[in-house]
């Protein structure tokens, strides 16, 4: 008996789904593919399938002692290791780009001595404007990042951002 074929007009008995296979494993998935066939070839139900790795699963758990830790695990067939754990890692803290720092700079220095407080909306658009650096960082990062700033900086940067929580 044939296998049954799908494509060029002829629709197969099941439903089928793309997946990528590491190259170790592909002969054993071909393997299992070959037994689903044959159970369609004998007059299987394609919607019901019986668990062909089972007897596998089965005398890899026997041979497999557990211990409280392992038996949430997941059992590992034949040579497949277990993939590690990844370390977790704490995320590095975003840091402001030079160019962006400059643009803070300037506004605390140039720009305000001139626009302050005659034209303070000039300052905050200045600073939370379309791609400025008061848009493109959290409050958190800018706020760590005036503290290796000089006082002025910092001082004028921080009643910016305060002035625009509280608008």
């Amino acid at each position: 008996m044939s296998k049954p074929k799908g494509g060029r007009g002829k629709k197969a008995p099941y439903e089928t789904k793309l997946m990528r296979v590491p190259e170790p494993i592909a002969s054993q998935v071909e393997a299992l593919c070959q037994c689903y066939q044959n159970f369609l070839v004998s007059g299987g139900d394609p919607n019901a399938p019986p668990c062909f790795l089972l007897e596998r699963i089965e005398v890899a758990a026997a041979e497999c002692p557990t211990t409280d830790s392992q038996s949430a695990q997941p059992i590992v067939l034949g040579d497949n290791p277990p993939e590690p754990e990844p370390a977790e890692t704490a995320p590095e803290p975003e840091l402001i780009a030079p160019a962006d720092a400059e643009k803070l700079r300037e506004i605390a220095t140039v720009w305000w001595d001139e626009y302050y407080p005659a034209q303070l909306q000039t300052l905050i658009t200045q600073m939370y404007g379309w791609n400025a650096p008061g848009t493109l960082y959290e409050a958190a990062t800018i706020t760590a990042w005036l503290a290796s700033e000089d006082a002025i900086v910092r001082e004028r940067i921080s009643e910016l951002m305060e002035l625009r929580l509280e608008g």
